[in-house]
């Protein structure tokens, strides 16, 4: 079950992330999800891809990825969401509204050419999110946006549709974390063992969950796999973590742990989540937790994450 979770995921945010790269769409009719009309206005298409998992009864962080009728990442739009609680198949009724934030993350990725040189892409990806939707009660849940972009007219995105349970099954905000003994460097010989980045890197490495809260300090971890993410984010969301490390390495703890047991996957194909992930409860990856200095989780993020989502949330751990 858990490992089919995070193929679904992963695949969802493929089909976001890739669109503009494959290319289609078309027009919806009225009611399919995702088909977006505005009384007297010009007939549009826009589609709401939710990039979150794992919303539950409480604070949530919800993010969606916006695609134009061509199939195309929207980077350009202001978003009001309008969440609904499901009643049943046809009816729904009104629970709170929220404006979004919008954040980008960046991807290089390399390009070689036949003359054997290499030169490298820049790929954005713009996503939208309610740092703080607030689900009171579990079961199925709607969701519309009003999005709005420059010079055009307002419309109306509707039919998305998510689960809230009861119960996160990632570590609970504001409850203490696993104290998890995952490798380190100084548990292998070699640190490809354990780290699927090119290239790898032994300072995100350096210490065990259970040691950095030994050691007093807000930490930061993400599982991630760089080499076999299909989503394409684990790289880029790796380097965001990697990024503040040197910003705020003297302050905050920063770990990476691949999800995955990188011995069955390289030689067996085989996607087997390693106890540390079990532990943490993933339902998809990547996902990275913000710890404070006591050792309870601050902030959590499935998925899409830009460096200003990051420091937002360590900035109040290295102030107070």
């Amino acid at each position: 079950m858990r490992r089919a979770s995070i193929k679904l995921l992963t695949s969802v945010l493929a089909v976001a992330l890739l669109a503009a790269a494959c290319g289609g769409g078309g027009q919806g009719g009225e009611g399919e999800p995702g088909a977006s009309y505005v009384k007297g206005a010009k007939e549009s298409t826009i589609i709401a891809v939710v990039v979150s998992d794992d919303h539950s009864v409480g604070l949530n962080r919800f993010a969606i990825v916006l695609l134009d009728a061509e199939n195309l990442p929207i980077d350009d739009a202001t978003v009001h969401v309008r969440f609904y609680r499901v009643l049943t198949e046809t009816t729904a009724e009104p629970a709170f509204e929220a404006d979004t934030e919008r954040h980008v993350l960046e991807n290089w990725f390399p390009h070689p050419h036949q003359d054997s040189s290499t030169h490298f892409h820049r790929e954005a990806t713009t996503y939208y999110t309610v740092p703080s939707a607030n689900f009171d009660r579990a079961g199925n849940w709607g969701a519309e946006f009003l999005v709005s972009r420059p010079g055009a007219a307002e419309v109306t995105v509707r039919g998305t549709a998510f689960q809230v349970l009861e119960t996160s099954s990632t570590p609970a905000l504001g409850r203490p974390v696993p104290a998890t003994d995952n490798l380190t460097i100084h548990d292998v010989s070699d640190i490809t063992e354990i780290d699927s980045s090119d290239p790898p890197r032994p300072e995100l490495h350096a210490m065990s969950i259970a040691d950095a809260l030994a050691d007093g300090k807000p930490f930061v971890v993400t599982f991630s796999s760089p080499a076999f993410c299909q989503s394409r984010l684990c790289g880029p969301v790796t380097d965001v973590v990697a990024s503040l490390q040197s910003v705020y390495g003297d302050k905050v703890n920063f770990i990476h742990i691949e999800p995955y047991d990188l011995d069955l996957l390289r030689n067996q194909g085989q996607f087997q989540l390693i106890p540390a992930s079990q532990e943490w409860g993933l339902p998809s990856e990547p996902w990275t937790f913000v710890v404070d200095a006591s050792g309870r989780l601050v902030a959590k993020f499935a998925g899409v994450l830009s460096p200003e989502e990051l420091e937002a949330a360590l900035a109040p751990l290295v102030t107070s």
